[in-house]
């Protein structure tokens, strides 16, 4: 009985994030639609104009974009999968085991957690000082190995 509240719970969950989401992308078109005249405006008085003039115009879209990857990420795990963290170089959602960003490139410094307990150990343990479990290490050459055979 529990599970059904809980999957139902969900659907509606999901289901109210999925018409947020809706309404964001509807903003979104309508700052895109002022954008565009704003940058309309400026070409037809004059043809020389800079970036500040239409910052804020981006800057609405930018933060609308956000708000909307953030509810599907909401969304995302609300389906069961597992969470994603944010690159703090370009804002991009990225797996968990991701070493570098697919969108920027950018270095992700890899923090290792137990498995049994789940908190952050430091690459040399042997063993989790939280809880004693033995901490496995692979070799540089298993993974190069299993790379090549992928």
């Amino acid at each position: 009985m529990n599970k059904n509240r809980g999957v139902t719970f969900n659907f509606f969950r999901s289901w109210r994030l999925r018409w947020q989401i809706a309404s964001l992308e509807k903003e979104r078109e309508e700052s895109l639609l002022r954008l565009g005249k704003k940058v309309y405006e400026l070409f037809v008085e004059r043809k020389n104009w800079g970036k500040e003039e239409v910052r804020e115009n981006c800057q609405e879209v930018l933060s609308i974009e956000e708000e909307i990857e953030d509810l599907e990420e909401n969304i995302r795990r609300l389906g069961g999968n597992k969470p994603r963290r944010v690159c703090p170089s370009c804002g991009e959602y990225i797996e968990e085991s991701s070493l570098y960003c697919p969108r920027c490139g950018f270095y992700q410094k890899q923090e290792l957690t137990c498995s049994q307990c789940g908190e952050k150990i430091n690459p040399q343990d042997s063993f989790c000082p939280h809880c004693g479990q033995e901490i496995k290490k692979s070799s540089p050459d298993k993974t190069k190995e299993k790379e090549e055979n992928d």
